[in-house]
């Protein structure tokens, strides 16, 4: 988590925070949590995670890890990840919404 608030430029306790509101993908790693990187750029979290994972109403952070992370019919082809890097958030966001609400 250390390491997430350094890069965030936030208290440890920030991030833990943003993990409670599902702002963040943190998976279960004994008593703590781990952050997966692919969720983070030089610069924070990748634009429109925040948003997706709010929108979305799976919670289990691995589901949501594997959603993030698979290609997609609808992004035309593309992982829900590759599409908020490509500035597709509108796209991923509508995605999340739908995820698992049926």
């Amino acid at each position: 988590m250390g390491q997430v608030a350094g890069l965030l430029r936030v208290s440890r306790q920030a991030v833990d925070k943003r993990r409670k509101v599902s702002k963040l993908i943190a998976v279960p790693a004994g008593e703590d949590y781990v952050y997966p990187a692919c969720q983070f750029t030089d610069q924070g979290v990748v634009t429109g995670l925040d948003k997706a994972l709010g929108m979305m109403p799976i919670q289990d952070p691995w589901m949501r890890l594997e959603w993030l992370l698979t290609e997609d019919d609808v992004l035309k082809g593309q992982s829900p990840l590759a599409a908020l890097k490509g500035s597709s958030v509108r796209e991923v966001v509508e995605l999340a919404a739908g995820h698992g609400g049926e």
